[in-house]
């Protein structure tokens, strides 16, 4: 049965989480807001690591920009939605942005010291992808025990991103 209140409620905490993560990670950078251009002009088919520090940064910070702009509109609209089949096609957008969020992070060429971490925040986002999906099935079937379950994890998952954020920015500070 569809539950306005609880599913507008999970559906929150799935938009926080993904919103979170770049909350402060350099968006009120006035010299970050180059877009992805950045981002394209500084990738490698390297996944050994050892890009240059501040090219990373920037191009980091860039895609951090791009995906929460994305996830705004995402949130918008999942908070928008006035149904169950609308709601559903948002957090399926919302999982979009998460997944593309991840491909273009994992196209980036970090310094040796934070490929570790960077390729964790990849990880990371695509088990947010996965969480969103989650969410989106539990609300759909009804499941409160599932929606709930789903939504701990994802409070979790914002946890683990904002560590692995922490740990990327000391590793390459300009």
């Amino acid at each position: 049965m569809f539950n306005p209140r609880s599913s507008r409620a999970l559906c929150a905490l799935a938009c926080t989480v993904a919103l979170a993560a770049f909350a402060g990670c350099g968006g009120d950078d006035d010299e970050t807001s180059a877009g992805s251009d950045t981002t394209e002009q500084t990738t490698t088919d390297e996944s050994t690591g050892g890009g240059d520090g501040g090219e990373y940064t920037q191009a980091f910070r860039a895609a951090g920009e791009d995906f929460r702009d994305a996830a705004q509109a995402a949130a918008t609209k999942v908070a928008g939605a006035n149904d169950m089949a609308e709601r559903s096609k948002a957090l399926e957008g919302l999982k979009g942005v998460v997944i593309d969020a991840a491909d273009e992070f994992e196209t980036l060429d970090p310094p040796a010291e934070a490929q570790a971490d960077h390729d964790k925040l990849v990880s990371q986002f695509r088990g947010v992808a996965d969480q969103v999906d989650a969410v989106k099935n539990a609300l759909e079937s009804g499941d409160q025990a599932a929606a709930q379950s789903a939504a701990q994890k994802l409070q979790g998952s914002q946890t683990e991103i904002t560590e692995t954020l922490t740990s990327i920015e000391s590793k390459v500070q300009e």
